[in-house]
């Protein structure tokens, strides 16, 4: 939902090719939850609070500040490398960037589409790419640090919510549905 939300604030272009693959990664990943939570029924569940996940808020300066940081530094990537390497460039950053974040690869996508340094299909795919690679980057987090019961099934979650969106963004571009 961030991502939508992020998107259609800086470039509203972009949500038409990232609808139906970030909705399928995240229809399956509820469906799966489901499956998981349903198939454990009558075990306990932990009570976690808000102490328990040491939760801290978004809006303190050190994270807005850091935030602009990455932006700036991914807005110059991005443009670099689409000069220097075109799309493939962008796509490299998109896929570095999203190991560890989504939200200034998404900003700086669809800046230089609205500005027309790329198209709105380059910048969608950037988008996804770095979405795909996030949700990767967090399964192998899960697998390599937790139970390997749990590593696993959550790794091979993450693997088929990334497999529906790469599904459903190539599957309509091939039918020509969104022009790519």
């Amino acid at each position: 939902m961030r991502v939508f939300f992020t998107v259609s604030l800086v470039n509203d272009d972009l949500l038409a090719a990232l609808m139906l693959p970030l909705l399928a990664m995240g229809g399956t990943g509820f469906l799966l939850s489901l499956y998981f939570w349903f198939r454990k029924q009558g075990q306990p569940t932990a009570n976690l609070s808000s102490k328990d996940l040491d939760l801290k808020s978004p809006f303190e300066l050190g994270a807005a500040v850091k935030f602009g940081v990455i932006f700036a530094a991914l807005l110059f990537a991005s443009k670099f490398a689409a000069e220097s390497f075109g799309n493939v460039g962008l796509y490299l950053t998109a896929f570095f960037s999203g190991t560890f974040d989504v939200d200034a690869i998404t900003v700086s996508m669809a800046h230089l589409s609205m500005e027309g340094s790329i198209t709105p299909q380059t910048g969608s795919l950037g988008v996804l790419i770095a979405v795909m690679t996030n949700t990767l980057s967090k399964g192998s987090i899960v697998l390599f640090f937790a139970a390997p019961s749990v590593g696993r099934r959550v790794f091979l979650s993450t693997l088929l919510m990334v497999a529906v969106g790469a599904m459903t963004f190539f599957i309509p571009a091939t039918y020509g549905a969104f022009g790519l």
